[in-house]
């Protein structure tokens, strides 16, 4: 059994089913439970959690009748009666907090002598969090006063990634290795949405496929899973990190080139999973085929129809190839998302793909160096 707390409270069997615990105020027994897993809950400290210190006429009936919803939904012997209340008699990494928390200790405790262990142990546990945490709840005491305490504990692993990266990255300099990821200095809003290759000077163009998803949630159809190891990697995730964080006055374009199979593709969808919540209308990935030997690269009317098919568009209304860049700008206008296009050809391609005002941003890899010469 795997309960997570640190996004939409959920419960998922053995088998990685997801079981029918969804009423708003059974997550949120659940979650009074989960909270605090092996630890004995009084019944009225829970009916505090749940309706505050003055608990509505009935609210231990109530109680009872949540708890027993749980017992016929969860393994058996998972939730214990003890005197005077209940106990989830399951370990703390049963939770995805318990995991989390386990991760960032272990992370601090290498931080001093193995940075760079401690960063791998970090970004281990960082992708638990999908979402706002205890999402699903009622408005109740429980999720107001948690949430706040699960904020400190996220924020204080993020000011741990951000020493570590630090000092990582000062060492790489120091050893004068070259990092493999560029920013895209140019303010493209100020483009104009059809700007070509010379204008941009990087980048690639051609999709196989586009896939729109509601991040941080879900995995995205299509999308590379980006499991991969990062070893001398922290100054490169700390620069992507700093440069897709504020993109309101204008969007951020990020470049990541070299040879095959350095994993230019695992770093970006490592990145865009987990900044995915800074773009709340979605990430649209395309595989630009630039890297395909069977296939030609796609046209970028073909990417742009496609990414518009991923944003909604109904295949009936989808534009003609004259009208395309115009429907696809104004979509993406009306939207703050992150575009990863993989595996990019040249930068005629790639340039009509890239959002051109600020709320969105892009990720480009390619195999070939992306910024152009002067």
């Amino acid at each position: 059994m795997d309960i997570r707390l640190l996004g939409l409270v959920r419960v998922l069997g053995d088998e990685g089913e997801v079981l029918p615990v969804t009423a708003p105020l059974t997550c949120a027994t659940l979650a009074a439970l989960a909270l605090g897993p092996g630890r004995p809950v009084c019944a009225g400290e829970l009916a505090e959690r749940l309706w505050g210190r003055v608990p509505p006429g009935g609210a231990v009936g109530r109680l009872r009748r949540q708890v027993a919803r749980l017992r016929a939904v969860l393994p058996a012997g998972s939730i214990r009666t003890v005197p005077g209340g209940y106990l989830l008699d399951v370990s703390p990494e049963a939770t995805d907090l318990g995991r989390f928390a386990g991760g960032l200790l272990r992370a601090e405790e290498l931080a001093a002598g193995r940075p760079e262990a401690a960063l791998l142990t970090l970004t281990g546990v960082l992708p638990l969090w999908t979402g706002n945490p205890l999402m699903g709840l009622p408005d109740c005491p429980l999720r107001d006063g948690e949430r706040r305490r699960l904020r400190l504990l996220w924020s204080r692993a993020l000011r741990l990634r951000a020493e570590l990266e630090l000092r990582l990255e000062r060492e790489a300099v120091d050893e004068g290795r070259e990092a493999p990821v560029s920013h895209h200095p140019w303010r493209v809003d100020a483009l104009p949405p059809e700007a070509g290759g010379d204008e941009l000077a990087a980048f690639a163009g051609l999709v196989e496929r586009a896939t729109a998803v509601e991040p941080p949630t879900a995995a995205t159809p299509g999308l590379p899973d980006g499991a991969g190891m990062f070893v001398a990697r922290a100054g490169e995730l700390g620069r992507l990190r700093r440069w897709l964080t504020d993109v309101s006055a204008t969007p951020a374009v990020c470049l990541i080139d070299g040879p095959d199979g350095v994993g230019k593709s695992t770093l970006a969808v490592r990145v865009a999973r987990e900044l995915g919540h800074r773009f709340p209308d979605g990430l649209l990935y395309v595989d630009l085929r630039g890297a395909d030997p069977r296939n030609a690269p796609l046209t970028a009317t073909e990417a742009r129809r496609l990414l518009l098919a991923a944003m909604g568009l109904p295949g009936k209304e989808m534009p003609d190839e004259e009208a395309s860049g115009a429907v696809y700008h104004a979509e993406i206008r009306r939207r703050r998302v992150l575009v990863l296009l993989d595996n990019a050809v040249d930068a005629a391609q790639v340039a009509p793909l890239l959002p051109a005002v600020g709320g969105s941003a892009a990720l480009v890899t390619g195999r070939a160096r992306l910024v152009g010469e002067g």
